[in-house]
């Protein structure tokens, strides 16, 4: 009686243990707003611009918008083509990421510009206190093919 009760509780501190590590979270996940990007080292962000970056668990979803281009195109103070325009000012985009220690890889899913679905893009992350670091090197497509490879270093600043 006495073993089949330790037994039992050793089953079920083992079930317990196994259950709170498949819930702990990775400490990038979260709902996270940029403070700063750089592209090959010059500021990328314009202080009109907001972007949010949610990751969940598998998933990851970025929103992108210039409140001023999108102000602008609304009240058509723009010249040329506002489709273009307004695709200037707006961009989102989801996909499926892995992380293994330090190296975070999107698999894009969705992207306004089809040359990236399916593409899977490596970055080097770090969370420090409430920031979160993305740096790597992110491909420039030019009518359907790779330009060239620009460094994207990205600072976020946890939102929940």
């Amino acid at each position: 009686m006495v073993r089949t009760r330790i037994l039992l509780f050793a089953v079920v501190a083992c079930l317990m243990a196994v259950t709170v590590s498949a819930q702990q979270k990775s400490s990038i996940q979260g709902v996270w707003r940029m403070v700063s990007q750089k592209w090959d080292g010059k500021e990328g962000v314009t202080p009109s611009a907001t972007q949010m970056k949610y990751i969940t668990a598998k998933h990851f979803v970025y929103i992108h918008q210039d409140k001023a281009k999108t102000t602008a195109v609304l009240a058509k103070k723009i010249q040329g083509d506002p489709i273009k325009a307004y695709q200037d000012a707006f961009s989102a985009g989801a996909g499926t990421y892995r992380l293994a220690g330090n190296t975070y890889t999107e698999t894009i899913e969705q992207n306004p510009d089809p040359a990236y679905i399916g593409m899977s893009i490596s970055f080097t992350v770090k969370v420090e206190g409430n920031r979160f670091y993305q740096s790597g090197k992110f491909p420039i497509f030019e009518n359907g093919k790779k330009a060239n490879d620009f460094l994207l270093e990205e600072v976020y600043e946890r939102v929940e």
